[in-house]
């Protein structure tokens, strides 16, 4: 989640009404005798005008969202109608192009019911409603994903989080391998705050196995993932997202969601973990008024706001670390506000109640800045 890339200037523009999506769409028609949505248009027509309504009224990703929208109205397949229909958006206009699927796709005349359904998605996303929520699923991390309100939409920033935490289960499983380890080769992780289950289930899917078997579509060992969330909706979209992904056989012991604060957490199973990750509500209060109308009219409030500085849920995931994880090799990787990577290092050092927790390091996202943090605890010294 990055607050930084959703700061919305141009909030006081936007209309206090907009009109019917059809009647943006026809605006320019001069069939009086039938409806919206009986008057005939072409794919191409329909994309251009809808990205340049979208534009006009201030949709974010206007070119992303015409695009994903219109697919969906006219039926093209998920794995590669938005890319068809992009790569028909950057042809010129109005010009004569070589025999191409996107080419005579766009020449291609709406059926009526295909232009009903686009408004009827259109004007949902001119209520700024997520695109994710309005589809239904999102590709992240090379899976699709079911997305439903209120769980936050996955970001791109969230994918670096994950792969931190893959690279650092691999050095991990490497450590395990070694003849002189005595220690479990099952790697467990826990995630804190999973929503959709976006970061828990990309990791078992990159280590692919049942840790009571033999079998890995890895060269590393197998990783058991524990997912926890205040929210019982979240649990069990997390869980079908799991079906999804991992097979509907999948098992408790590659990934299993549980309904529970990071306050009140215990694992059932008394098992310490080796990792813990976790993009937990960081936005500070004062932040959330500046949020664009597709997020904070939508998404959780308790999966955005972190409180007053935005590190409520960060310091209890600190003060419990010590309890869930190994003494020694105990790893926690963290998504988190930019103003927050010194705050937490200054923090740990003087409070008391985390004084096994250390500060690694702060690593920079796709955008240059502070976003991750990787943390240590160790044994205790008493």
């Amino acid at each position: 989640m990055n607050p930084d890339d959703l700061l919305s200037p141009n909030d006081e523009l936007k209309a206090t009404t907009t009109p019917p999506f059809a009647t943006l769409l026809f605006s320019k028609s001069t069939d009086t005798t039938t409806t919206a949505t009986n008057r005939s248009i072409t794919v191409e027509e329909a994309l251009r005008r809808t990205v340049s309504i979208f534009q006009r009224h201030l949709v974010p990703e206007p070119e992303w969202s015409a695009c994903n929208l219109l697919a969906v109205a006219v039926g093209l397949p998920w794995s590669n109608g938005f890319s068809t229909l992009l790569q028909l958006l950057e042809e010129p206009p109005n010009v004569k192009r070589s025999i191409s699927f996107s080419s005579s796709l766009g020449g291609q005349s709406l059926e009526p019911c295909q232009v009903e359904e686009l408004v009827r998605l259109c004007d949902r996303r001119m209520q700024m409603e997520p695109l994710q929520y309005i589809l239904g699923q999102w590709d992240w991390y090379g899976m699709t994903l079911h997305i439903r309100p209120p769980m936050l939409c996955p970001r791109p920033e969230t994918e670096e989080l994950t792969q931190c935490v893959i690279q650092e289960i691999k050095h991990l499983q490497q450590q395990k391998q070694s003849p002189s380890s005595s220690s479990s080769k099952v790697i467990r992780v826990l995630d804190v705050g999973c929503g959709t289950g976006a970061i828990g289930i990309a990791i078992a899917k990159e280590f692919g196995a049942d840790p009571t078997t033999t079998t890995t579509t890895s060269r590393y060992g197998p990783v058991q993932v524990v997912a926890i969330d205040i929210l019982n909706e979240a649990v069990q979209l997390s869980q079908e997202n799991a079906r999804l992904i991992l097979g509907p056989k999948v098992t408790t012991l590659q990934y299993q969601a549980l309904v529970s604060s990071a306050q009140d957490f215990l694992d059932a199973n008394e098992t310490l973990f080796d990792v813990v990750v976790s993009n937990p509500p960081y936005i500070p209060r004062s932040d959330m008024e500046d949020l664009t109308d597709d997020v904070v009219k939508y998404e959780s409030d308790l999966a955005l706001c972190g409180g007053t500085d935005g590190m409520d849920v960060i310091r209890t995931i600190c003060q419990r670390l010590p309890e869930w994880t190994t003494p020694n090799n105990g790893i926690c990787w963290m998504e988190v506000d930019t103003s927050h990577p010194e705050r937490l290092k200054q923090w740990l050092q003087s409070s008391s109640s985390s004084n096994r927790v250390s500060f690694v390091e702060s690593r920079q996202d796709m955008f240059g800045r502070d976003r991750f943090v990787k943390l240590r605890i160790h044994p205790d010294s008493s």
